[in-house]
């Protein structure tokens, strides 16, 4: 605030005699500069002419010539400006800008109206649901994966629309692998949960994999048709789930496994 008063007050003043007589000192010594630099810019063209100098040193002086010109225009014009005196039009753009300044500092010290607090809460509030909305549209161009797999199958090319409930991609399990089994209801009452059991398959004949049972279903079904047993198929049998111990991770999903109970067990 007090630095636009005194602006204003410095142009309704006017210039001070002081300052026209600095500015005409200036431009006078700027111009007396330049003179002499047109001088010495003269003699050293004649010198290059005759080739008695490199064109370098003629192009330092033609350059330091251009630069004493320009201080002396710009000398030239603050004299003539101090001399016209304060523009009107000066003085009216520093009277609005002290205006402005005043009116911010009642409104600082009013307060601003519940109206204008309401107006900028609802601008706020618009601001952020529209920053919600962009975040949802954008989560919605990721598919991510809710367990940690291998993609088998991509059916999706750029460009493709994905409708709704449509898969886009099979997953294989790395982790936690494990083998349905079926166990006759003659040989039910020798497993039970938790009970550790050898894991066999046909791509490594040599070697048993540890596993866990972990489920062995209530319900009794009809031995499925394509498990191979020694007994006859119309026996009854129950469903149990056995995880597979992998640190090797040399298993595949998909791979046909035998079960070994071990004895102790039986």
């Amino acid at each position: 605030m007090k630095q636009y008063k005194e602006e204003l007050e410095k142009l309704l003043a006017g210039p001070r005699q002081q300052e026209i007589e600095q500015a005409r000192a200036e431009w006078l010594a700027t111009k007396a500069q330049h003179e002499n630099a047109e001088k010495f810019r003269g003699r050293m063209k004649d010198l290059v002419n005759r080739e008695l100098i490199a064109p370098q040193d003629y192009d330092d002086a033609r350059t330091k010539a251009e630069e004493t010109e320009q201080r002396m225009k710009s000398a030239r014009e603050r004299y003539d400006l101090l001399l016209a005196g304060t523009r009107k039009e000066e003085i009216a753009q520093a009277r609005h800008r002290l205006d402005e300044a005043e009116a911010r500092l009642r409104q600082l010290r009013s307060g601003y109206r519940k109206e204008e607090i309401a107006q900028a809460r609802a601008g706020v509030e618009m601001a952020r649901a529209r920053v919600e909305l962009l975040k949802t549209r954008l989560g919605e161009t990721v598919i991510k994966s809710p367990v940690d797999a291998i993609v088998e199958v991509l059916d999706l090319e750029p460009g493709d629309l994905v409708g709704a409930g449509r898969p886009v991609a099979t997953l294989l399990l790395t982790d936690g692998l494990w083998v349905r089994a079926y166990v006759p209801e003659a040989r039910l009452g020798f497993v039970r949960l938790g009970l550790n059991v050898a894991v066999r398959v046909d791509s490594f004949p040599r070697r048993n994999f540890s596993g866990t049972v972990r489920r062995i279903h209530r319900q009794a079904e009809f031995t499925p048709r394509n498990v191979q047993t020694t007994e006859e198929r119309v026996l009854q049998v129950f469903q149990m789930e056995v995880v597979v111990e992998d640190p090797d991770r040399v298993l595949r999903p998909g791979m046909n496994a035998d079960i070994v109970i071990p004895k102790k067990s039986l």
